[in-house]
């Protein structure tokens, strides 16, 4: 568990040099992704990364996971209501994607726009627009 909680904070970190510079709230970046310090998100997500990923620990990340979504406004899945992308506030947005120059850069894999590119998100026209016409598209 002390491995993820190191892998936390180091994403955490990344994310706060990414969201400056893009102009996120200090507040708003501190306070990201608090949630997965919680025991009900912070156990699953352990077992799932850093243990064996039986049908029962997969099941229970997959709960961590959608707690996770729910707490956290920078994720485009809390933004999914009755199957229907909302417009995810520029706020949030900023933080999200902050988010995924952390996470990339963590994983070694640079190109966001290639990853974006390649995922399969309910998100909102405006929102997919505004992403896109940042990646220079």
């Amino acid at each position: 568990m002390i491995k993820h909680i190191i892998i936390t904070v180091v994403h955490k970190w990344l994310v706060l040099i990414a969201g400056l510079k893009k102009g996120v709230p200090i507040w708003q970046l501190i306070i990201h992704d608090l949630s997965k310090f919680r025991p009900d998100e912070l156990i699953s997500y352990s077992r799932y990364f850093h243990g064996e990923q039986t049908p029962e620990v997969i099941y229970e990340f997959t709960l961590a996971c959608q707690r996770h979504y729910a707490r956290n406004p920078h994720h485009w899945q809390h933004w999914v209501k009755d199957g229907r992308a909302q417009y995810i506030p520029s706020e949030y947005l900023d933080e999200m994607l902050a988010d995924w120059e952390a996470t990339a850069k963590q994983l070694s894999k640079p190109d966001v726009r290639g990853w974006f590119g390649k995922q399969e998100m309910n998100i909102h026209p405006v929102t997919r627009h505004t992403i896109e016409r940042g990646f220079g598209e």
